[in-house]
Order: structure tokens, then C-alpha cells, then sequence
């Protein structure tokens, strides 16, 4: 098993579309081998596919534009974003890759430019994996306060990243309501094993404007699949002034658009109490469905996996895996992604190109319902200083043939000298 795979993937890593990716270091501080302080400087400077290895640190925000890349924290790195992150206008050939920042913006205070992360016109792939994102307390509700917001792009990719709503001050000024975590508007957006709610309301300024929770998810005009996730509103605010009322909970789902589930929980934020006399709010619904909205849920459970990155040369990179007992867990290794369509019947997306895959069985699950292999990834080639993969799990039932899809996984493998 382990030689198979170090000849499929040293062959993959040979590929023409590999051939010029290096790799530009952001630390806080120069010093031997930093590029810049600043993630900007390195995404601006890097070519085509390149890679940006952030060290541990806390940084100014990034625009990434028309380009292809890798950004991605160093291993056992703590990245710390405290202004919005944007990805625009990427082509259908081109793909961006974002893993392991914690982006927090709830420190700034400003209007519709205040979201925290935002992805418009992107024909190609943008995938955000093993995030943390917290929006921050905005003057205008449009998309200010949301922590994620996607309009216009056709495949985002969302594993295991942690999702928070932030706040919207209404103007005239009345008091800090929640904002949702996710807004998807034009976009075909898949989740897998996310935590996602959307910001808890304040108390309210006025007693007559009682203060609503956020959406955890507010979709329109597109599609999104929720796999092994929970997705909740925010809080309701609550009062302490004499007759006045609490605010109601924010909705799990908001549904515009088409929106499928495969075992997640979609529940409404708690209703804000009432002050001495006054009532409590309403607790908010799990899914509301808006005009042109469908909400269906798939049978069976959600599956699930995330290989160890990044990983330098000649090293082992842990794969796990989550399934059913006794299944075999395979995994899809390509050096594109790509927008899959959705397989209701295989629970799942196939979101890695086949034109540059390959494919092979890992183990099988154990009773336990898990399997973790240690997967020895190869040299890298003499030109190339880093190297982004992505791998996407299969689950096979010996039994019946049954095929599941499981999650996707970013694999950025890096040249020792790093």
C-alpha cells in the first residue's frame, strides 16, 4: 500500500500543471527564508499555483484575485486574520485554497465592507477548510456582520471550519441584532462537518425594538449540500428594562434556494427574555423557506475525513476516516479540484477532477466507526518546493457494493528545507 501510493502521487507530482509551483513564506518578523510580513505582499507576488506558508502570527487581511493558490498555515502554526479576506473573479481553469486561519474581524466596526470572508464571481473552486471565522458588529445589515458571504461562484467548498455570525447595529440606531454566519446568493456551496450560527442579538437600546438573532445559513438562487454539520440562529436579545420584550431567535436555515442535508441538525437560536412584565420572544424556527426555496434531507449517515497537511517530504501525513463499520475506505487523489454535482444516491459531492486522479482502497473501518492510516507522501521533484493535492474519500459496503462519498481533504506537501 504504501509504495503504490508513493508512485501514483510522484507521478502526479511530475505533472506539467505542477511544474512552476515554490512557495512564499509570511512570517512576523523577517528573517532567513521569509518572503514578507504580510500574507498580501506574498499573494500579490506569486505566480499561478503557487503556495503561501503563513508562520504562526496574527496578520492583516488579503485579496486574492484572477489567480491561483495556496494559502495555508504551517503545521502546528497558530494564523491569527484580524481584517476580511476576499477571493474574486477566479477563472474556471484557476483555484484557491485557504486552511487552518482563524479570521476574526469582530474587532473592526464598519459598514458593508465588514464581512468577514467573501467570495464573488468565481467560476472556479474555492476551498476554505479547517477555518474559524467571526464576523464583527456592523452599521448596515446588508452583508455587514456576516461571517461568510458567497455570491456568484460556482463551487465553495466549506470542511470543518467553525462559522459565527457577528452583529448589525440598525440605522437609525435601535440596538445590535445578529447577523447570519453564511450567506450563499447565486453560488453552489458544499459543507462538511462545519459549526455554523448565526450571531447572537444584543440587548436592545429601545425598549420598543426588541433585538433577533441571526441566520445560521441564508441561501438564494443557488444550491447548497450540508453534510454531518450543525447549524443553528443566533440568540434572541434580552432586556432588562421593565415591560419591554425579548428579541426572537434567529432561524437555523433561510432557504431561497435549493438545499439539501445529509445528517446535520438545523435548530433556531433561544428566545431573548423580556424585561420585569414583558414577554420573551419568539425562539427561532430551524428552516424557514423563502420564495423559490426547497429543502429535501438524504437517508443514511454522513461519513467523514481530513488528511494531516501541511506535510513535508518523506514524511507521514495521517488520513481519518469516519463510515460505517466494516466498510473500505478508499481515497480519489488529483491535482485539481473541481465543481462535482451532486449524487444524492452516493450521499454526496465528487469534488476532485478525474482527469488527474487516481484511486486506491486505504483499510477498512473499524468497529469503532473510524480508521486512521499514516500515508508516507514522496520527494518532491527538484523544481517544486510545495505541492497542493486534493483528496476526496469513498466508502465502499463489501457486502452490497454499495459506493458513499464521503468529505474532501486539501493535501500541501513541502519540501523539507522548509
Amino acid at each position: 500500500m504504501r509504495h503504490r501510493f508513493l508512485a501514483l502521487v510522484g507521478a502526479a507530482l511530475f505533472a506539467a500543471p505542477l511544474a512552476s509551483q515554490q512557495v512564499l513564506v509570511v512570517a512576523p518578523a523577517p528573517g532567513p527564508g521569509v518572503f514578507s510580513t504580510t500574507i498580501q505582499a506574498a499573494v500579490d507576488a506569486a505566480s499561478e499555483g503557487d503556495v503561501v506558508l503563513v508562520k504562526g502570527g496574527s496578520y492583516l487581511g488579503f485579496l486574492v484575485a484572477r489567480k491561483a493558490v495556496t494559502i495555508a498555515a504551517d503545521a502546528g502554526a497558530l494564523v491569527s486574520i484580524r481584517t476580511p479576506v476576499r477571493v474574486f473573479n477566479l477563472a474556471a481553469s484557476q483555484r484557491v485554497v485557504v486552511r487552518g486561519l482563524r479570521i476574526d474581524v469582530s474587532g473592526m466596526f464598519a459598514g458593508a465592507a465588514s464581512t468577514a470572508v467573501l467570495f464573488q464571481g468565481n467560476a472556479g473552486p474555492v476551498w476554505l477548510e479547517r477555518c474559524a471565522i467571526q464576523g464583527t458588529l456592523a452599521t448596515d445589515k446588508g452583508t455587514s456582520g456576516v461571517a461568510l458571504a458567497t455570491y456568484g461562484s460556482e463551487s465553495v467548498v466549506l470542511e470543518r471550519t467553525w462559522i459565527r455570525g457577528g452583529r448589525w447595529v440598525q440605522l437609525p440606531i435601535v440596538g445590535p441584532s445578529g447577523a447570519p454566519a453564511v450567506v450563499a446568493y447565486e453560488s453552489s456551496v458544499s459543507l462538511h462537518d462545519c459549526d455554523v450560527a448565526g450571531g447572537d442579538a444584543g440587548p436592545p437600546w429601545f425598549p420598543e425594538y426588541p433585538t433577533a438573532g441571526g441566520a445560521g445559513i441564508v441561501s438564494s438562487q443557488g444550491r447548497v449540500f450540508v453534510s454531518g454539520s450543525i447549524v443553528r440562529g443566533g440568540d434572541g436579545g434580552s432586556t432588562t428594562v421593565s415591560l419591554a420584550g425579548g428579541g426572537a431567535g434567529g432561524p437555523g436555515l433561510t432557504a431561497g434556494g435549493d438545499v439539501v442535508a445529509l445528517a446535520s441538525t438545523f435548530s433556531g437560536g433561544a428566545a431573548g427574555l423580556g424585561g420585569p412584565g414583558g414577554s420573551a420572544g419568539a425562539p427561532g424556527v430551524s428552516t424557514i423557506l423563502a420564495e423559490g426555496g426547497s429543502f429535501a434531507t438524504l437517508p443514511g449517515a454522513a461519513r467523514h475525513f481530513v488528511a494531516e497537511s501541511p506535510i513535508r517530504e518523506q514524511q507521514a501525513s495521517t488520513w481519518t476516516f469516519g463510515g460505517a463499520s466494516g466498510e473500505v475506505a478508499a481515497a480519489i487523489v488529483a491535482t485539481d479540484p473541481a465543481p462535482g454535482p451532486l449524487l444524492p444516491f452516493f450521499g454526496g459531492e465528487l469534488l476532485v477532477s478525474a482527469a488527474s486522479a487516481v484511486a486506491f482502497p486505504i483499510g477498512t473501518v473499524s468497529t469503532s466507526g473510524s480508521l486512521a492510516a499514516s500515508i508516507a507522501v514522496p520527494s518532491l521533484p527538484p523544481a517544486l518546493l510545495g505541492a497542493t493535492l486534493f483528496v476526496q474519500s469513498l466508502f465502499v459496503d463489501v457486502s452490497t457494493t454499495a459506493v458513499a462519498i464521503g468529505p474532501v481533504s486539501s493535501l500541501l506537501i513541502l519540501d523539507s528545507s522548509l
